[in-house]
């Protein structure tokens, strides 16, 4: 994957699941890196949850909610989604409502 990303930087399919594999073994910000190319390639839903999952589980819950609400824009349709954003105002002071909400 890595040198498939070298030879096509701007590929989001590539650079999504380079950003999985590096989270899956601890490279954090690498897989942010990885999922923010394959943001600025082709801004998905799946992109938005993939980037805010990995700041969530970074505990950067303000940062998560963020990707997750722009996940939401794109496909609002998904109760994962729905429940991801809920799951990350849980933790960010001031959003408990906000939490219920989602």
């Amino acid at each position: 994957l890595e040198a498939a990303a070298r030879l096509t930087p701007d590929n989001a399919e590539v650079n999504a699941n380079l950003g999985g594999v590096y989270q899956a073994v601890g490279r954090f910000e690498e897989s942010a890196a990885a999922f923010q190319r394959s943001l600025e390639a082709s801004p998905t839903a799946r992109g938005f949850t993939n980037l805010g999952t990995l700041q969530y589980l970074l505990g950067r819950y303000t940062d998560a909610a963020d990707a997750f609400e722009r996940a939401i824009q794109l496909d609002g349709a998904s109760y994962l989604r729905w429940g991801n954003l809920g799951d990350a105002y849980r933790w960010v002071p001031g959003k408990k409502q906000r939490s219920l909400d989602a």
